[in-house]
């Protein structure tokens, strides 16, 4: 199944979810679980918080399957957003903000390494898809405050700290990676 057939199938059965089918909401749930793991236990690096995001992620779909709103993304998206959410919120819930600094520090060294860095922040995100594309658009820079902001859920004067990169420099290339990741991901969208 390609990636057109796939959303417009995940539509359909957010629609009957919005409806209470819990036969469908199954099914959804079964194709889009790899995923949602996938992302939770990458943010969370602990299979046990992952399975517990999960759970709080599908809660979250069967509750709020009416708030889903078509043109602010596909449904992948909007099921990532929320997992990305709930992972992060976990994610706060156990670290103090100096570990998470630390940690953002560490990582940020381990990717700025040029011969691997972009690979390592790629393998991040799914390998089919299309974002793969979009972020290998942008300066290794920006794919690392990309991640940093996206996987470990750190604020922009976060970032700068962790790196010790000026606060206005972080901002203006997450702004820039922002616009290239919007105007990539409006590509995409039409093709």
């Amino acid at each position: 199944m390609n990636v057109i057939d796939e959303q417009d199938e995940l539509f359909r059965m957010i629609l009957a979810i919005q409806n209470s089918n819990e036969e469908i909401f199954s099914s959804f749930y079964d194709r889009v679980v790899s995923r949602v793991y996938a992302l939770a236990n990458r943010i969370l690096v602990n299979r046990a918080d992952a399975e517990e995001v999960v759970c709080d992620v599908f809660t979250q779909i069967w509750q709020q399957a009416k708030s889903y709103q078509p043109e602010k993304g596909n449904v992948i998206a909007w099921c990532m957003v929320i997992t990305r959410s709930r992972a992060l919120d976990n994610l706060r819930k156990k670290k103090k903000h100096s570990d998470r600094i630390q940690d953002a520090a560490d990582f940020y060294q381990e990717v700025a390494d040029e011969q691997c860095e972009p690979d390592k922040v790629i393998q991040m995100f799914q390998e089919n898809s299309g974002i793969r594309i979009v972020l290998e658009s942008l300066s290794g820079v920006q794919r690392q405050f990309v991640a940093l902001s996206f996987f470990r859920g750190l604020t922009h004067q976060e970032i700068s700290d962790a790196t010790s990169i000026p606060l206005g420099t972080v901002k203006s290339n997450i702004r820039r990676a922002l616009e290239r990741l919007q105007s990539h991901s409006l590509l995409l969208e039409k093709i």
